[in-house]
């Protein structure tokens, strides 16, 4: 769904199929009488023009496009702290992301040449379905937050991957990081709805595009996990997850450092919260 798409025509009520005829005042009526002239309808509401940054165009990664997006999400507290925090290391690429998920409109890992920079997280941005400015700032609060959780855990979930006992723990962690995502960039958004009013029509489009921030900005968690989950489908995960084990004896040994974040990990009492919420969505695995 484009921020501020097309208004379509509007069709006066009173043209009827080709031969109708209406009559007009004087003209002759039931009993003899006269017809009244027809009432105008009224004017249909104009839609309030969209601000700029709302509008659909062609997104470059550039300065301008960025700043705008930064001035954007400056109404948010919440991201305002965020990036405060994490800003020196995280890193915008600049090509268009490749081979991500269905849909996806951005990524978090790692720089191709440093891939054990455990400090430095860098987000890959779909910059051609993007398409408004307001929309990359959206992106981006949803993004830095992944960055964040990746910070925190000292590592991104493939890293974590060859570490966990089973693909249910693997669900558990994709489905609770995907949920806090959403959860922060509805906030975000709530916040500068509430900061700069014009920029509510903008937020209203992207909450009705998207059933999971919708659904999180109503407060009705459980089915925003259950959507979340249905989106991030147990099977594809489980198949990733195979893939992510399947590594060799060097790489393993690379990631000497996040075996024992994640063993740490797994022992917290906020993991183990984690997975009671999540099992009645996570399959259960041998």
């Amino acid at each position: 769904m484009a921020d501020g798409g097309t208004v379509p025509d509007v069709v006066d009520p009173r043209i009827g199929d080709r031969g109708t005829t209406y009559k007009v005042a004087g003209g002759p009526g039931p009993a003899g009488g006269s017809m009244p002239a027809p009432v105008p309808a009224p004017a249909p509401a104009k839609r309030p023009a969209l601000p700029a940054p709302c509008v659909p165009e062609s997104l470059e990664n550039n300065d301008a496009v960025k700043r705008d997006a930064g001035q954007i999400l400056q109404a948010s507290d919440s991201m305002n702290a965020l990036y405060e925090e994490v800003r020196t290391r995280v890193k915008i690429l600049r090509g268009e992301l490749a081979g991500g998920e269905p849909g996806e409109l951005g990524k978090t890992g790692r720089l191709a040449d440093q891939p054990d920079k455990r400090d430095l997280v860098v987000i890959s941005l779909a910059w051609s379905k993007i398409a408004t400015r307001f929309r990359l700032a959206s992106v981006l609060s949803h993004e830095y937050r992944h960055a964040k959780q990746a910070l925190d855990r000292g590592c991104v979930a493939p890293e974590a991957a060859p570490f966990l006992k089973n693909a249910g723990q693997y669900l558990v962690l994709r489905w609770w990081s995907e949920f806090d995502a959403f959860d922060f960039q509805q906030r975000v958004l709530a916040e500068i709805a509430r900061n700069k009013p014009e920029y509510q029509p903008c937020v209203a489009a992207i909450l009705a595009d998207d059933q999971r921030l919708s659904l999180l900005a109503k407060g009705a968690t459980t089915e925003a996990m259950a959507t979340i989950a249905a989106d991030y489908p147990a099977a594809a995960l489980s198949a990733q997850y195979l893939g992510y084990r399947g590594i060799s004896k060097k790489e393993i040994e690379a990631l000497a450092d996040v075996s024992v974040r994640v063993e740490a990990m797994l022992k917290s009492p906020l993991w183990a919260a984690q997975q009671e919420r999540w099992a009645a969505f996570a399959r259960k695995e041998p």
